[in-house]
């Protein structure tokens, strides 16, 4: 009777662990065709080390805004992916600093007002650096929703076309992650997913 015990206790409903949503309809992981898995940071050290060009990021509100869209995309994960605290880096590298998500204001000759370079290992999918570019253009700042699609961009996450439902498509029309972007990132580092 002992044995029958806890796959009873597990059809009732108590006690089951329900498997892991490890794919979504909407959301996708960046893996470009040179990469062996998805890009994803490797958190086995502890949490993603961010840092920013002061001499650029002078505007408090700028910071204030990097700051949660590194908590929005923090939130869903209940600590399975977390984000060292600011650092500044008073070096004036427009090249970012190795192993973190880098925040400047170097040139973009696209014309675009941000974008994100991804630096990764082809063999693994480990994103070594992460190198977000800003550029005001017009006296134009950036909003909060757009640190959060960039930061998504240097977490794995692809970018999407127009009136997909996540912060993740471009443009940018969503304010906050949404539950498909909420489940893609838990996919990306969640273990139990086994991605990578």
């Amino acid at each position: 009777m002992r044995t029958l015990l806890p796959l009873l206790t597990c059809f009732l409903g108590v006690g089951c662990t329900a498997a892991p949503v490890c794919s979504d309809p909407v959301a996708t992981f960046n893996q470009p065709a040179d990469a062996a898995k998805p890009l994803h940071w490797a958190l086995a050290s502890g949490c993603v080390p961010t840092s920013f060009d002061p001499s650029f990021i002078a505007h408090d509100e700028y910071r204030a805004m990097l700051k949660s869209a590194l908590a929005a995309w923090a939130a869903p994960l209940d600590g399975e992916l977390c984000f060292d605290p600011l650092v500044d880096d008073t070096t004036g590298s427009l090249d970012g600093v190795d192993g973190t998500i880098y925040v400047t204001g170097a040139p973009i000759p696209t014309g675009e007002p941000a974008v994100t370079e991804t630096f990764y290992k082809k063999s693994t999918g480990v994103i070594t650096k992460a190198l977000v570019k800003i550029e005001i253009l017009d006296g134009k700042l950036l909003e909060t929703p757009d640190f959060i699609h960039l930061i998504g961009l240097a977490l794995g996450l692809d970018a999407l076309p127009a009136g997909s439902e996540s912060v993740m498509a471009i443009p940018v029309e969503y304010v906050a992650p949404t539950a498909h972007d909420k489940t893609a990132i838990h996919a990306l580092y969640d273990p139990a997913c086994k991605l990578y």
